[in-house]
């Protein structure tokens, strides 16, 4: 027959018991949402990778028209150049501050 004190130290386990599978469901759920926010930010920062490269390629695409141009036209472009390069290098930035 159990004493009174096997009682009091069976339910204070029980009790310790439940407050560490509460604790551990808890971490669980952590886990999972680190997961979650690890694909996220994996997915974010793909997006920002592919914005850089559309940057990249019409920052190209505009020195090969001013490449291209002739004397007179070059000073044109190269405002859109210059806007074109400005765009690549906020992409740029936004990447590192990602990784």
């Amino acid at each position: 027959m159990p004493t009174i004190e096997r009682n009091k130290k069976d339910t204070y386990q029980q009790r310790a018991q439940a407050r560490f599978n509460k604790l551990n469901a808890q971490i669980e759920a952590y886990k999972a949402r680190g997961q979650q926010v690890k694909a996220e930010a994996t997915i974010q920062y793909y997006d920002r990778l592919a914005d850089l490269q559309v940057k990249r390629d019409t920052a190209q695409r505009q020195l090969n028209g001013i490449r291209e141009s002739g004397e007179e036209a070059w000073q044109d472009l190269r405002l859109g150049f210059e806007q074109a390069w400005s765009d690549l290098l906020c992409a740029f930035q936004r990447v590192q501050s990602s990784r």
